[in-house]
């Protein structure tokens, strides 16, 4: 049974980067702490086994394999930069598995962005992600 309480997930945290940035010799980057290794910015709404994404990180492939996230229902995005928008390509595995299209919800410049730039992976005339074999 689905939990009755909303969760936050926070399954990134880092900069547009990420945390160690390639090639940076600062302490933080060298650190041995594993709270210094974080993947870019996205988070997890759960609520009575419904999951809602905040932004699809670059790291999101990885973010998913490490939560054990095997449900996405709906993504919404905070803004349009390239390191909340890239991981899109990920949500292939959802739709694949569930055999529907993933809503999108965003302000109307994000989305516009998202169709734009992605449109080889959205139906026709909606903001849900969907792919075909």
């Amino acid at each position: 049974m689905a939990a009755d309480r909303l969760t936050l997930t926070i399954l990134g945290s880092g900069t547009s980067t990420g945390i160690p940035v390639i090639g940076c010799d600062c302490p933080v980057c060298h650190s041995e702490d594993r709270r210094n290794r974080r993947s870019r910015c996205s988070a997890l709404l759960s609520y009575r086994g419904i999951n809602i994404l905040i932004d699809t990180a670059t790291d999101l492939r990885q973010q998913m394999l490490r939560g054990n996230i095997r449900r996405i229902d709906a993504v919404l995005y905070t803004h349009h930069h390239a390191d909340h928008l890239h991981g899109i390509d990920d949500l292939r595995a959802f739709t694949l598995r569930a055999n529907h299209a993933i809503p999108l919800y965003g302000s109307a410049s994000t989305l516009e962005k998202i169709r734009s730039n992605f449109a080889y992976i959205l139906t026709r005339k909606t903001n849900r992600v969907t792919y075909h074999c």
